[in-house]
């Protein structure tokens, strides 16, 4: 069985839909569709509002959900000014926030509906990230009911293709915002999600070698593939205390568990994205690509390969300087210097540089010795020169009897 991510990937279930194109499957009342949403910032009621009032004229059951006693006043108002009859006003404990609005606040809709969308709000916690968490808010929103026709052309995707379970939107991009690239298995999630999914009876492929399908807790699904999470009974209590940890709860398991809960149900994972967010996030990404390669390029990487092989290098001396007490290079050219870089900022410093023939006495204040020099057998010997010459200076020390080494990957 492979990885769900990887799944997704090799089957293309990426999707870029219209907002205004008709063609998606007409909804009916016998679809059985809910959307349930967690509110929370009163700040941007409005904007959120105004996506769910795009799906009026549709036979959907809305679920609006807060522990905010502002909003929960304002929307009861707000509701029987305008005659929003589809419209349910839920108040809950804050405790669990989102997760919990879905999964204890919200249960109830989940078991009397055939499909479900869920979204809620996003607060920046710092002020340089309000412009990345703003998009990723569209993200959210935009990419899950974004207007009516887009939301017929979702259900499309379910009644079309059986295979999919569930659909979320895509990864968020942005300077700061990198959880899907980097570290969203960081701070024990990857432990905790596999704790969860003993504990719910999920038994499918998960490793951090692939990122988590889904963070951030707002997706399109058909119900019967979140019925692994749903056989337990949450409970608020469940759920930590506030003030919630920004990491590496319970909480932040369980938006991660989403897609291994589908896969467990015998469903596949899709991606589903608005053509007027897909436009800005294709803006966005070629930024930071473009970024990305100029400082690649000005660290002597200037592509991924390159790139590909610094991390086999990092990770080559980070296991030798792990394993030894004295650490030597051999090689101070263009290659050692890389070396030396790497050994400084994983907090480690080699005992010296060894030249064949010894030219100078220090190369970035680090001591030069001679081959002949070396008499520390203990010590671990780095060849850290280019492919061309590696097999030189190997010879070199096998005639020096000096056969505690290790060569730099090229």
């Amino acid at each position: 069985m492979e990885n769900i991510y990887a799944i997704r990937n090799k089957n293309q279930h990426i999707y870029i839909l219209s907002g205004t194109e008709s063609g998606g499957h007409i909804i009916s009342w016998d679809d059985k569709i809910a959307v349930i949403a967690n509110l929370y910032y009163f700040d941007q009621l409005e904007d959120n509002i105004r996506f769910i009032e795009g799906l009026d004229e549709s036979p959907i059951r809305v679920i609006l959900i807060s522990s905010n006693p502002d909003i929960l006043g304002y929307l009861e108002s707000y509701k029987t000014a305008k005659g929003k009859k589809n419209w349910v006003i839920v108040s809950k404990n804050n405790r669990g926030r989102d997760i919990s609005a879905l999964l204890v606040a919200g249960r109830m809709w989940i078991e009397n509906s055939t499909y479900i969308c869920f979204v809620h709000d996003k607060k920046a916690l710092d002020g340089k990230l309000e412009r990345e968490t703003a998009l990723w808010r569209k993200n959210l929103w935009m990419n899950m009911v974004g207007s009516k026709n887009y939301v017929q052309s979702v259900m499309k995707i379910f009644v079309e293709h059986p295979e999919i379970g569930i659909l979320a939107p895509p990864e968020p991009a942005g300077k700061y915002i990198n959880a899907w690239y980097h570290d969203a298995w960081d701070n024990g999630n990857y432990g905790n999600v596999c704790v969860l999914a003993k504990e719910l009876g999920i038994n499918v492929p998960i490793t951090d070698e692939y990122p988590p399908a889904t963070v951030g807790t707002a997706f399109w699904c058909r119900t019967d593939a979140l019925k692994d999470v749903l056989k337990k009974q949450w409970k608020y209590e469940d759920f930590d205390e506030e003030p919630l940890a920004g990491d590496g709860t319970i909480s932040h398991a369980i938006e991660r568990i989403w897609a291994y809960a589908a896969q467990n149900a015998g469903y596949e994972m899709g991606t589903g994205m608005h053509t007027d967010y897909a436009r800005e996030c294709y803006i966005v990404i070629q930024s930071l690509m473009r970024t990305t390669y100029q400082y690649l390029s000005r660290m002597g990487m200037g592509n991924f390969q390159l790139l590909e092989l610094m991390i086999k290098r990092v990770d080559c001396i980070r296991e030798i300087c792990a394993s030894y007490e004295k650490v030597y290079l051999y090689g101070a050219g263009k290659v050692g210097h890389i070396c030396l870089y790497v050994m400084e900022n994983l907090g480690y410093r080699p005992e010296a540089f060894i030249e064949t023939i010894k030219n100078d006495d220090y190369c970035h204040g680090i001591p030069i010795i001679g081959l002949e020099d070396m008499t520390d057998r203990s010590a671990c010997i780095l060849i850290s020169v280019g492919a061309s010459k590696q097999r030189i200076l190997e010879r070199n020390l096998r005639e020096q009897n000096l056969l505690n080494y290790a060569k730099i990957p090229v």
